[in-house]
């Protein structure tokens, strides 16, 4: 994992807590979670051509449960 995708996944969790805590909304948390989200489907979607399969998508909503 690249210092890039650490720093999306530390900002994405951090949204997912603080969405959790009812900090912040479900909007807020969407938008802060995006770059994230967005990053991780590129990389999936490369390895899995790689390697000849399909990918699997990253789900927001998944991730905020």
């Amino acid at each position: 994992m690249t210092d890039e995708m650490k720093a999306l996944a530390g900002a994405a969790e951090e949204a997912r807590m603080k969405y959790r805590m009812g900090v912040i909304s479900r909007a807020e948390a969407e938008f802060k979670i995006q770059p994230y989200a967005d990053a991780y489907n590129k990389r999936s979607k490369e390895l899995a051509k790689e390697h000849g399969v399909k990918h699997k998508a990253f789900s927001i909503i998944s991730y905020l449960r």
